[in-house]
């Protein structure tokens, strides 16, 4: 689990090797949680079956996420976009990554809820310039590690 961890915290760091003023060179919060890959579908093909059971989630300072699921053969799957209501966990979605094939643009959301107890929903729904279809759905069960500020 460890050798995972940090697998897919230098994964996340480096996709964008130049710090952007949309997106800071470093999360304010980082989070791995445990749960269960409900569905995950990449370009259209379904691949639930490929899910791991391990979400990570990275948030920005200028409100920018990246939902990151694990694939049983180390691929990593990577939704990315911007907070737009607080109040109801929405994302927009502007990118999905298939690592280490594919960076896609795309547009969708994301909606993350999570409980006092750090037990939620993750679920993302995007669709590329091309027409192909991205979702994933994740039930938290709990907070493995957290780093940084509250979500």
């Amino acid at each position: 689990m460890f050798m995972l961890v940090f697998l897919l915290t230098a994964h996340l760091l480096s996709v964008n090797h130049a710090p952007t003023p949309t997106q800071p060179s470093g999360p304010i919060y980082f989070a791995v949680f445990e749960g269960t890959c409900l569905q995950l579908v990449l370009a259209g093909v379904p691949s639930s079956k490929k899910c791991a059971s391990v979400l990570m989630v990275s948030k920005f300072k200028s409100k920018r996420a990246a939902f990151l699921f694990q694939q049983v053969a180390g691929n990593v799957v990577a939704f990315r976009g911007i907070l737009t209501s607080p109040k109801t966990g929405e994302f927009a979605i502007d990118e999905v990554e298939v690592a280490p094939v594919q960076t896609t643009r795309a547009t969708g959301t994301c909606v993350f809820l999570l409980d006092e107890h750090s037990a939620g929903q993750l679920d993302c729904h995007a669709k590329s310039i091309d027409g192909a279809t991205y979702s994933a759905s994740f039930a938290v069960a709990r907070a493995k590690s957290v780093l940084g500020q509250d979500w």
